[in-house]
């Protein structure tokens, strides 16, 4: 019996988001996104540094998404395509 020339396309894995945690997340938290690059913002030496201040450094490290536990976030800037998401 002759094969067809048919290609299987397989599903490529989903992208990695690369996540900065804040200092004030539990550890558990970073460790329970296994299928994503997780970053604690102490490693970055940005321990010292206050929400908006943090939240410019992960955008400018090109960060995809923000854990805080920060009940009072920066208020939102007028820049719709800010990133990392805050969460």
């Amino acid at each position: 019996m002759k094969q067809s020339g048919a290609v299987h396309l397989v599903a490529s894995p989903r992208p990695l988001m690369r996540v900065l945690v804040d200092n004030g997340t539990p550890r558990g938290v970073g460790a329970a996104l296994t299928d994503h690059i997780v970053e604690e913002a102490r490693a970055h030496g940005w321990d010292t540094l206050r929400n908006g201040e943090l939240l410019d450094a992960a955008e400018a490290a090109g960060f995809d998404v923000f854990v805080t536990t920060l009940h009072r976030r920066p208020p939102p800037r007028r820049r719709p395509s800010r990133q990392p998401m805050v969460l």
